[in-house]
């Protein structure tokens, strides 16, 4: 869990990169119980990023392992609708 609680310092002060590398570590290390943990915060840093579709990825990952865990299915439904903004912004655009 320290990878973790590294892996969320660095996305907080602006080092992604050293927070995919501990994020990735901890998923390499962790209890299977625990994954949706690392799973959730790596799919907040991947989110960030931009890169929605791997988030949503990490995040059906992480539901699998816990789908009562508040957190994840809060933050799913997020990527969902971020999706659908990105999805309606898109077709509004390219009708002009």
């Amino acid at each position: 869990m320290v990878n973790v609680l590294a892996g969320t310092y660095w996305r907080i002060w602006g080092h992604p990169q050293n927070g995919l590398h501990c994020f990735r570590h901890a998923l390499s290390t962790v209890p299977e119980k625990y994954k949706d943990v690392v799973l959730t915060n790596f799919a907040g840093l991947v989110y960030k990023t931009g890169a929605i579709d791997e988030a949503l990825f990490m995040m059906k990952d992480a539901i699998k392992v816990d789908p009562k865990d508040p957190d994840s299915n809060f933050f799913i439904a997020n990527i969902y609708s971020a999706k659908v903004i990105n999805l309606l912004t898109y077709s509004f655009w390219s009708l002009y």
